[in-house]
This record gives structure tokens, C-alpha cells and sequence, in this order.
């Protein structure tokens, strides 16, 4: 199988809630190290990135080490890349500044991978996959498209300061979508019909979840910190609710690259099984997997990750 992985990978500098101080590269960067660890000797996994030319070549020796990585993808020809200051308030809240932003990923970057099996874009910003790269994707290809609710809701402003804001053309990306993903504080911002600013309840997902798959969408996935994650998707034209715990993890050490952490899993699992439980459980391993480690070999193996997916859901 072959998967393509669209999105930023940011220089980020990264000031834990115990005070720790940080930097590495993120964001895309765990999607795709999550995948060719899981997916080694199945899946070959090429990352559409820009990055600075200072960056290229660490960026490179990180990919080094995962044999099911083709890094040609990733490009300094316009030498702009992305770069953020994350400051944590606690494991799950944090201020975030960028500092860097990288120039958008447009549909001549995706020639040659028409045919390829899926295609996971997780943008951090609202600018980086625009809704043409989408649609051209869409229109050229039948692969399976995953996509993160992180970039279309969140806003930069002119001094770097990154905020939340409602993705109100919601409706016009949904039809180019088949698996979508986005964990609480998204969903806020997705299904934007609450007049205060709380998190949609989970007697509320099932309407955002209906609109959703309604609009094209496929499934549903929506995580819910500690509480493992809730997917959503129809069976007979009726829509279907399923809670998948959490994979237990005795300590968390940083939640940073969870969520693309969790879009790999999630799109390895459903490409192995057809099945969004299946993907959903895997994505619940490879998120709980980073975060117990700021390595980006963290994830073990397939054969591992089954291993602990039977024991924690087993029946």
C-alpha cells in the first residue's frame, strides 16, 4: 500500500506544563513515523511537506531510520517552512505562537500520486491545504482521504498569535472528506450551533456527526482525551455511536503529536481491517504510544500493537 501524508512539519519549541523546555520537528513528522513503524513491510509512506532549506536535511536523517519512507516529497524550493512556540498550561491545553509559516501545499505537489491507496492531511493551520488542493485531490484520485479538523480551525494572526476560530465553509470541504477527524475542542469549532463557547457533549456529537456524514463524510472520529475516542458512521442508512476506551498508558510524559499520531493509526486501521472499530483502536494505540515518549521511534510494531490491542479490548 502506498499513503501519502500532507501537512507541515514544524520546528517546534516546546515548554511543558512541569517547565520542561523542548525543541524538535512535529506535526506531520509523527503522522508519517507512526505509519512506517506500524505499517512496516506493508505500507510506503511519502510525506508532501515545504520546509526551510536550514531544516531540509535534519528533517531527512530523522526519516532515516524508517525503511518505509520516501522523503522526495519534501521540499525547500521556496525555503519557507513552518516553526511554533507551544507553551502548555496543562497535558491537554496550551498557548501556541507561530513564528514560521509554510507556503501552501497545492495540487501540482501531489502529481505522480493519483493512484496511490490514501492520503492523510493533517494541517495545523487553516492556510496549508487549501480547499482547491482538496478538491483536485478528490477529482484526480480514488484513494481514501483523511482529514484533520486542526488546520481549518485555527486561525494565525498578523503577530504570530494562533487562536481557535469556527470552520464556517465546513459544508463545501465535507464532500472531499472520508474520514474526518478532530477531538473536542474542534468539534466546538465544527459544529459551531452552541451559543457558548463548551465543547459539544456527547449527547450533542451525534448532530455534528449527523451533519457531518450527511455532507459525504464517510466517518466520524472524535477524540476525547483520557476517554479513548467516539466514532460515528451509518449501518442501514441509520447513524451508529461507538465509545472506544482509551488505551492505558501509566504515565503521560507529552501530548504533543497525538492527534497525528492517532490520524495514522486510525487510516492504517482501516486500509488493514475496512473497519472504522478497528480503526479507531489503532488510532487509540498510536496516539497513546507518543505520548509516553518523546522519541519518534515510540510506536513499536504492528505484531506489538495488536498485542496490546487484544489485551486492552478484550471481551
Amino acid at each position: 500500500m502506498r499513503v501519502a501524508v500532507l501537512g507541515p512539519i514544524p520546528r517546534d519549541v516546546i515548554v511543558t506544563c512541569e517547565g520542561q523546555t523542548d525543541e524538535r520537528y512535529g506535526g506531520a513528522l509523527y503522522t508519517t513515523a507512526a505509519l512506517a513503524s506500524l505499517g512496516a513491510g506493508r505500507v510506503r509512506v511519502h510525506p508532501v511537506a515545504h520546509v526551510s532549506a536550514a531544516n531540509l536535511a535534519d528533517i531527512r536523517a530523522l526519516l532515516a531510520g524508517f525503511d518505509a519512507v520516501d522523503p522526495s516529497r519534501i521540499s525547500d524550493r521556496q525555503d519557507q517552512g513552518t516553526a511554533i512556540r507551544l507553551q502548555y498550561r496543562d497535558h491537554n491545553r496550551r498557548d501556541e505562537t507561530q513564528v514560521g509559516c509554510m507556503t501552501p501545499i497545492q495540487g501540482t505537489d501531489l502529481d505522480g500520486l493519483e493512484g496511490y491507496d490514501a492520503f492523510i492531511v493533517v494541517p495545523i493551520t487553516d492556510f496549508e491545504v487549501p480547499l482547491a488542493t482538496l478538491r483536485a485531490l478528490r477529482s484526480r484520485s480514488t484513494g481514501l482521504i483523511a482529514f484533520d479538523a486542526h488546520g481549518p480551525t485555527m486561525g494565525c494572526a498578523a503577530d504570530g498569535t494562533r487562536f481557535r476560530q469556527d470552520w464556517i465553509d465546513r459544508d463545501v470541504w465535507l464532500p472531499h472528506i472520508d474520514l474526518l477527524k478532530m477531538n473536542l475542542e474542534e468539534a466546538r469549532h465544527v459544529w459551531f450551533e452552541r451559543t457558548d463557547e463548551g465543547e459539544p457533549t456527547m449527547d450533542e456529537l451525534p448532530r455534528l456527526a449527523e451533519i457531518c456524514l450527511s455532507g459525504g463524510v464517510r466517518a466520524l472520529y472524535v477524540t476525547l482525551d483520557q476517554h479513548g475516542c467516539v466514532v460515528y458512521d451509518r449501518v442501514r442508512g441509520r447513524l451508529r455511536e461507538r465509545v472506544v476506551p482509551r488505551v492505558q498508558v501509566d504515565r503521560v510524559v507529552d501530548t504533543t503529536g497525538c492527534g497525528d499520531s492517532f490520524a495514522a493509526g486510525m487510516v492504517l486501521g482501516y486500509l488493514l481491517h475496512g473497519d472504522h472499530l478497528m480503526a479507531a483502536r489503532l488510532g487509540n494505540y498510536a496516539g497513546a504510544r507518543r505520548c509516553v515518549s518523546q522519541a519518534l521511534d515510540a510506536y513499536g510494531t504492528l505484531a506489538e500493537a495488536e498485542a496490546c490491542l487484544a489485551d486492552a479490548y478484550a471481551t
